[in-house]
């Protein structure tokens, strides 16, 4: 995980398009140095909660203060009117979704792994924050003096709210997410609802298939509650 030493984050120019809905565009940005970062630029619309809009961008303040060890967190934040600017760091390597994908992990890269991971959510709950749902194309894999070492990377508040317009973005977060994270139970998502999702992430990566699989977002949600 690399993040540039400079803060003038315009001398970074849009390259490689990630990710485009209708609340987000998301490009890799490039400088003359070769560096690169990944550039989220936002756009509020009327249908968006207002409540949603200021979670993200609370989290989003709250997150760029921080220093995390085996997680990334946005580098800079901006947000003006309807309008927002997100610069996350780019993390180099494999993602966990592809390492799944080739039945390549043993039973001690996958504890590695999860070890990492655990201790990245440690460090982030000591703080006072949640990441509510852990996707697998977020955590990069690599290998480091012998061991599988992994990096919590993407931005979950960011994905919880593309999740409201995007369908596939929700019905992936229904695969991970822990009921009270999908809205099925009244409660508030606290530390648990972490643990939960790194559970499912960690079964797949030992039987190769998730816990609970279905057609529809609604059937996903009525898993995890049965």
């Amino acid at each position: 995980m690399s993040a540039p030493p400079q803060h003038n984050w315009l001398q970074f120019q849009p390259a490689t398009l990630l990710h485009e809905d209708a609340v987000c565009r998301s490009v890799v940005g490039i400088n003359e140095s070769n560096e690169r970062v990944i550039l989220h630029e936002l756009v509020f619309s009327d249908d968006i909660p207002s409540a949603a809009r200021m979670r993200l961008e609370y989290e989003a303040a709250g997150l760029s203060l921080l220093s995390l060890r085996r997680m990334a967190v946005p580098l800079d934040v901006d947000f003006t009117g309807n309008a927002g600017r997100i610069v996350c760091p780019w993390i180099d390597g494999r993602t966990l979704a592809g390492c799944i994908s080739t039945a390549e992990l043993t039973i001690d890269q996958v504890l590695s792994i999860a070890d990492d991971i655990l201790d990245a959510l440690d460090e982030l709950h000591n703080h006072g924050h949640v990441r509510r749902v852990l996707r697998p194309g977020d955590i990069f894999i690599e290998e480091s003096s012998g061991r599988t070492r992994a990096v919590l990377g993407g931005f979950s508040p960011l994905i919880a709210m593309q999740s409201l317009q995007d369908k596939q973005i929700a019905k992936e977060m229904a695969c991970y997410g822990s009921p009270e994270v999908l809205g099925a139970l009244d409660e508030d998502v606290r530390a648990a609802a972490d643990l939960y999702s790194l559970g499912i992430i960690l079964f797949e990566c030992l039987t190769g298939c998730l816990p609970f699989e279905a057609s529809s977002t609604g059937d996903l949600v009525f898993q995890h509650m049965t």
